[in-house]
């Protein structure tokens, strides 16, 4: 068998058997895999826990397509993936339906745990590559087009008497303007990577090991109470901007110093300080901007003003979780501020969660140190959270950043075999003192590292080794992915969009304005009346729809939660009083206590493991949360059908009020049949995607485990001599015997059918409290989803209802103001064409 053969692992034995064999492995079970890498961990050896490889299934229940080389393959679960290639590179591509757009995260949160990186993509990004692909290669003809209708635009208004028709007019150059500034966006490559986090979580450290230099202040004591831009240029010198001034420095440190000392004296009035401009020399696979941002708990409203600027100037946001503090209030609050920014301005794939500080996890005698398992616990609670489109990956940016700098120090550390003598000799050598505090520090940090690792995973270590542990690498090589796949296009998508907009509303502008220099008023006069008429109870369907469905999906939903209340209640009090069933599970149960009695028990603490009797009542409480999905399901239908519904009924009755409008005013002769419409809509695809709110709800219902209970407790050792004899003839570690009597049994099997009691109880309203904190998630989604539905449409609509409202506006105009005005119109509309061509071209798919 290959090394890198896929294994499909259900069971935690499977876990043990595949552990130790270098094999992929691939958790299918409904068990959280963190869960069961914590528990299988502990009769894992060493060398396997640090050698594991091992991610979730995911499923797609629409398909994906895995493209590899030439080839391609509908698949519907990532095992599939993994089987058909299990080494993946760069070049491979997973593309998932858009129906099932949080797959995406899911599955780069999976491969990544497997240390792979592969493009996955949906449909629309498909799409919009399309067209950002076309923007670029048509960016100079489209600027041309744009610089020469602003130009003239400037040159045929210029000294006209206009004021009639001012908002027009500056409406058309607001616009021509906006798409002379987006044109320039289409040549800017550069990307801003900003690094967010509360308190004291590596941010600065993770921003220095991202520049390879220690620029950044770091300390406990200094706040970061600004932003820092740091832009590579090429240059060895070291420049900074601040306070309209720029000063050059030979060095990091000397850089680093000034800046402490501004931080320092700040900090003592607890305000804040002007932007700061770094300009450091470039460095290999770092081409974008990097933005060091203030923590918006540390020092008043002042930070939180700074920290949502960046947050609104970012292509990538950088969140920093804290292993050892992750989910704190203050985190959740500043993750849900960057998720609301970045969903109103399209960037759905610009995220990336970094867990710094595992470190501490190599120090922790009391976890596995098996680093898929803390990526899965803190990626799985963020989703519990409701962070569905979120990955994190764990790192220790302090360990990797030291480690580097020490090899250039020192170059035969690279090269040595066993790293943690080479860094203990240097660490014990005569010349240690002789060295400065900070790569003293370096030393001792490293050190540290390398020994907590020789103890956990009991083998020797090379530089290269030690340095992926840190998973740094794997940090910025994703950060490099997001930025190139993902971020440049959502950024040149949207630059797209914004011109088509503009575009659209500049020709609904001139045109209107071209009506007004008729002189049939009656006319025009009339199909506004009819399209206002028309459109006057537009959005009213839809908000009511919004209003009535989801009060109706609220009480299935209370109706549903009551329900499964009840009969989870029934079936935990009948499966313990019930006559025949009681007694049968009370014979058994004395019978499992005989046996723990009888036999030496291999364990610290005697465990009666219940699942195996309680089966009936597990697979009833499975079955009742399935039917709870079930009954979901079609309520769910019923909501997203009655908004489509509702959304697109709006959509076709404004619509067919604009084309009415077109028509009644065609007769005009305003524009030539070759130009189309007087007024026009830009492109838009309008459909209110639930489907993937009930499946992932579904993922995410409770799962019944197993269900355990203590007994050493409950029963009585047998004496000191009696279980020495065992341990003499029966030589297993932490013996544990016990006496008995039937009579005492009988005790302790009620007893112990109360304590079950107790836990089934427990394990009902833990099922119960969770499926109400998804139910708000749910709702949470689904508004999430309707109010960027309303605010798309409200904005494209736009572009109609205020050209027809400047129109009603001037319509009454004097006859030798339209006569005056007329060739104005006609010169701006014929510069206009040639830039609108370009622009339809692009948006055609």
């Amino acid at each position: 068998m290959a090394h890198n053969e896929v294994v499909i692992v259900k069971s935690k034995n499977d876990i043990k058997e595949v552990a130790g064999l270098d094999r992929i492995m691939v958790w299918s079970s409904e068990e959280p895999l963190y869960k069961v890498l914590e528990e299988s961990g502990k009769t894992l050896d060493r060398k396997a826990k640090m050698n594991m490889r091992i991610c979730r299934d995911v499923k797609y229940n629409e398909g994906a397509v895995f493209k590899t080389g030439r080839a391609s393959f509908t698949v519907y679960k990532l095992s599939e993936v993994l089987e058909k290639k299990p080494v993946l590179d760069t070049n491979d591509r997973i593309l998932v339906n858009d129906s099932e757009v949080n797959k995406i995260f899911e599955t780069i949160q999976q491969l990544v745990n497997l240390g792979y990186l592969v493009d996955v993509y949906s449909e629309f990004e498909e799409k919009a590559r399309v067209i950002t692909d076309k923007l670029i290669s048509n960016s100079s003809i489209l600027s041309k087009n744009a610089n020469e209708f602003f130009v003239e635009l400037e040159a045929v208004v210029q000294g006209e008497d206009y004021e009639e028709l001012s908002e027009n007019i500056k409406l058309i150059r607001d616009n021509a303007e906006g798409i002379k500034q987006d044109v320039l966006k289409i040549g800017d490559e550069t990307i801003k990577v900003a690094v967010f986090s509360t308190k004291k979580s590596g941010k600065s450290m993770l921003v220095n090991a991202l520049l390879g230099e220690e620029y950044a202040p770091t300390s406990l004591e200094l706040a970061t109470p600004n932003i820092i831009i740091y832009r590579p240029h090429n240059s060895r010198i070291i420049k900074l901007e601040y306070k309209g001034e720029i000063m050059e420095f030979l060095n990091a440190n000397e850089l680093r110093e000034y800046i402490k000392e501004e931080f320092s004296q700040i900090n003592l009035k607890g305000a804040t300080l002007n932007d700061m401009i770094v300009y450091y020399p470039a460095k290999e696979g770092i081409n974008y901007e990097i933005w060091d941002t203030p923590g918006p708990d540390l020092a008043g409203s002042e930070h939180g003003k700074l920290t949502e600027r960046a947050i609104e100037n970012t292509d990538v946001a950088v969140f920093i979780v804290d292993y050892s503090k992750y989910a704190q209030e203050s985190e959740i609050a500043l993750l849900s501020k960057i998720k609301e920014v970045f969903d109103k301005q399209g960037k759905k794939h610009s995220l990336v969660g970094v867990i710094n500080k595992i470190d501490l996890m190599f120090a922790d005698a009391n976890t596995e140190h098996i680093i898929p398992r803390v990526s899965d616990f803190i990626y799985e609670k963020f989703r519990e959270l409701g962070f569905e489109r979120f990955m994190v990956i764990p790192t220790t940016a302090m360990v990797y950043f030291y480690l580097n700098k020490l090899a250039e120090k020192f170059p035969e550390l690279r090269e040595a075999q066993d790293f943690r003598k080479a860094i203990s000799e240097i660490q014990e050598g005569a010349t240690f003192y002789d060295l400065s505090y900070e790569i003293q520090t370096y030393i001792t940090v490293v050190a540290n590292y390398t020994n907590s690792l020789r103890m956990t995973h009991g083998k020797i270590f090379t530089f290269e080794d030690v340095n992926n542990l840190t998973n740094f690498p794997v940090v910025k090589k994703y950060i490099s992915y997001v930025y190139e796949s993902k971020a440049k296009v959502e950024k040149r998508y949207a630059v797209a969009k914004s011109i088509e907009l503009r575009a659209t509303t500049i020709s609904n502008e001139i045109n209107a304005s071209k009506l007004l220099l008729s002189q049939e008023v009656g006319i025009i006069a009339e199909a506004i009346k009819d399209f206002e008429e028309r459109t006057k109870e537009i959005g009213e369907k839809f908000d009511f729809a919004i209003e009535n469905v989801e009060k109706s999906f609220a009480e299935k939903v209370k109706e549903s939660l009551t329900e499964i209340s009840k009969k989870l209640g029934d079936n935990f009090e009948y499966f313990l009083t019930g006559h025949e069933r009681f007694n049968a599970f009370k014979k058994m149960l004395q019978e499992e206590l005989e046996e723990i009695c009888k036999e030496p028990w291999d364990r610290k603490d005697a465990l009666l493991n219940m699942s195996e009797l309680t089966y009936e009542v597990r697979a009833t409480i499975d079955g009742h949360l399935n039917n709870f999905i079930s009954a979901l399901k079609p309520a769910l239908f019923d909501l997203t059908q009655q908004l489509n519904s509702a959304l697109n009924e709006d959509h076709e009755v404004f619509v067919s009020a604009v084309e009415s409008l077109n028509n009644k005013l065609s007769d005009i002769g305003i524009v030539s049949q070759e130009d189309g419409q007087i007024f026009e809509l830009p492109k838009i695809e309008l459909k209110v995607d639930l489907e993937h709110v009930v499946e992932e709800f579904a993922e995410r219902i409770p799962k019944v485990g197993e269900i355990l209970i203590p007994v050493s407790d409950a029963l009585k050792e047998r004496n000191l001599l009696a279980i020495t004899l065992d341990i003499l003839f029966k030589p297993i570690e932490d013996v544990k015997v016990y006496k008995y009597t039937e009579e005492a049994l009988k005790l302790k099997t009620y007893e112990l059918l109360d304590v079950l009691r107790d836990k089934l109880n427990k394990l009902r309203k833990y099922i119960e409290e969770e499926l109400s904190k998804l139910m708000e998630q749910m709702s949470s989604m689904i508004k999430e989803e309707l109010d960027e539905k309303k605010l798309l449409v409200e904005e494209y609509y736009a572009s109609v209802n205020s050209a027809v409202q400047n129109l009603k506006s001037n319509l009454h105009m004097e006859k030798s103001k339209k006569e005056k005005l007329n060739n104005m119109y006609e010169k701006i509309l014929g510069s206009f064409k040639g830039l609108k061509r370009v622009v339809d071209s692009i948006m055609e798919v």
